[in-house]
C-alpha cells in the first residue's frame, strides 16, 4: 500500500510540473469508500444464530452421507489427575448410515468395538443425524448416551441453514454431559468457518457452560466448563479429525470439599474402516 500511495503522489507532482500556466494542478477527490451495510443476526431453528454470513461466495453446508456408508470412529482422551498421573480413555466404534426421510439427514447405527478401560456390557444404539449435523436425542439408548458423555457430538459442527462463506460465525445452544445429573448442563457454543473447499470445512469452535448446580447422589454439585475445538470435516463422506480441549470445574455445595478442576484433551478421528 505504501508503494502505491507513493506512485500516486509522484504522479500528481508530475502533472503539476507539466502545466504551462503556472497554476497548481488540483488533486482529484479520492472516491469515498462504500461501506457495506451491517447484516443483522439471522435467527434459525433450534436457537442457532448466524452472527456473520462470511465472505462471498457463500454456500449451504449440509451433511449428506450416502446410505450404506460405514465409518470407524477413534476416540482418545487424556486427563491429568491431581496426583500427577494421567487418565487415558480409548474407544473405537462404528457408524453405519441409512436413509432417513427426504431432506432429513441419516439414521446412524452405532456399535462399540473396543474400549480401554473395558465397558461392562456391549454398547450399541440407533438415532438420527440431520443435514445440519444435529444428533437426535433418544431415550434409553446406551450408544447415544456414550456419544453424549464422551462429548464427541460437540466436536463436529452443527452448521447453519443459511448460506455461509469463509469467516462466518454462528452460535447455538449446547449441553455438556459428565455422568452427573439426568440431563446435559446447558451452555452456548460459537463456531467460525475458517475455510471451505468442496465439501470439506475447517472450523474452530468454543463453548461456555456457566456454573450450574445439579443433584448428585445425596448431595449437590456446581459444575461449569469451557472448551476449544479445532475440526476438519468432509460433510458428504463423513470423515473428520477434531480436537477438544475441555476445562471442567466441579464444586460440592453441601460438603466442605475443595473445588476440583480438570483439563482434558480429546482427539477424534472418523475414517473409512480398514
Amino acid at each position: 500500500m505504501i508503494g502505491a500511495r507513493a506512485r500516486w503522489v509522484l504522479g500528481l507532482a508530475a502533472a503539476a510540473a507539466c502545466r504551462g500556466d503556472g497554476t497548481p494542478a488540483m488533486a482529484p477527490h479520492a472516491p469515498r469508500p462504500v461501506l457495506a451495510a451491517p447484516v443483522p443476526p439471522v435467527d434459525e431453528a433450534g436457537g442457532l444464530v448466524v452472527l456473520d454470513t462470511g465472505a462471498s461466495p457463500r454456500q449451504r453446508l449440509r451433511y449428506r452421507v450416502e446410505p450404506g456408508t460405514v465409518r470407524q470412529v477413534e476416540y482418545a482422551s487424556a486427563t491429568p489427575s491431581p496426583d500427577g498421573a494421567t487418565q487415558h480413555v480409548a474407544m473405537t466404534w462404528t457408524y453405519s448410515f441409512a436413509d432417513a426421510r427426504p431432506d432429513a439427514g441419516s439414521i446412524l447405527s452405532m456399535r462399540l468395538v473396543t474400549s480401554s478401560p473395558p465397558m461392562p456390557a456391549p454398547v450399541s444404539g440407533r438415532w438420527g443425524l440431520d443435514e445440519q449435523g444435529r444428533h437426535a436425542s433418544v431415550e434409553n439408548d446406551v450408544g447415544r448416551e456414550l456419544v453424549r458423555q464422551s462429548q464427541t457430538d460437540l466436536m463436529l459442527p452443527i452448521v447453519p441453514a443459511a448460506p455461509v462463506g469463509v469467516g462466518a460465525t454462528w452460535t447455538l445452544p449446547m449441553g455438556i454431559s459428565v455422568g452427573v445429573g439426568s440431563a446435559p448442563i446447558p451452555g452456548q457454543a460459537r463456531w467460525r468457518l475458517v475455510s471451505i473447499e468442496a465439501a470439506t470445512a475447517v472450523v474452530q469452535g468454543t463453548f461456555d457452560v456457566p456454573p450450574t448446580t445439579v443433584p448428585f447422589r445425596d448431595t449437590r454439585l456446581t459444575l461449569g466448563a469451557d472448551g476449544e475445538i479445532d475440526a476438519r470435516v468432509d460433510l458428504t463422506s463423513y470423515t473428520a479429525t477434531a480436537q477438544l480441549r475441555l476445562d471442567l470445574r466441579i464444586t460440592p455445595t453441601d460438603v466442605p470439599v475443595p473445588p476440583m478442576e480438570s483439563r482434558s484433551t480429546i482427539d477424534l478421528v472418523v475414517r473409512a474402516p480398514d
